[in-house]
């Protein structure tokens, strides 16, 4: 994770708990998730991230979700607060099982959520602001696999940023944000988590 943010954010490891609950594991019913995050929440303001990682996130329904996180907002509620952080699937992690997807770059992509990023995809098409930032070019569709040279905006300048975290290549093809990805993470994490 560092590697992938440095050198705008470093993140310190403040504890890890290992809590066994089948029925928070599946990840299928919100009502469990303000549940598990009263209870689990490390971070002690809207600055501080908090990670969950769990064994399913609803994979009884045959869903390919691999993780969620929150934006920032200006003013969180006392229950958004709560809810704020990243959930990932374990499996997703270094090692794991989910074929194709088991690098760790999951939960750097989730993290970008975190810090006020949009998918290089957003709004899937060619048109409209996408991902508000200026230098990942329009792409209309994710990305499935590795390709080397995806246009699916051909129309508009620049290659689809099929090695940008905040697409959905493989995890062996992530490899980095653009310089103005970055300056939107600062920007976001000052202006709304930084001291609230």
């Amino acid at each position: 994770m560092n590697r992938a943010f440095a050198p705008s954010f470093t993140f310190t490891l403040i504890s890890a708990d290992l809590t066994t609950n089948d029925i928070w594991a599946t990840h299928d019913d919100d009502d469990f998730e303000l549940e598990y995050k009263s209870l689990l929440k490390k971070g002690h303001n809207y600055g501080e991230l908090d990670l969950y990682f769990l064994s399913d996130l609803g994979r009884a329904t045959q869903s390919t979700l691999l993780g969620t996180c929150y934006m920032p907002g200006d003013s969180p509620s006392e229950e958004e607060v709560i809810l704020d952080g990243c959930t990932i699937l374990a499996g997703t992690m270094p090692g794991g099982e989910t074929e194709r997807y088991n690098l760790g770059a999951t939960a750097i992509h989730e993290t970008g959520h975190w810090l006020g990023l949009y998918h290089t995809f957003q709004g899937d098409s060619c048109d409209g602001p996408g991902d508000y930032v200026s230098d990942t070019p329009k792409q209309r569709v994710a990305t499935d696999g590795c390709p080397a040279h995806q246009d699916t905006c051909s129309g508009d300048p620049g290659l689809d940023a099929t090695y940008n975290y905040m697409d959905y290549s493989d995890d062996r093809c992530l490899s980095d944000f653009t310089p103005l990805q970055r300056v939107r993470m600062l920007h976001s994490y000052g202006a709304m988590r930084w001291r609230k």
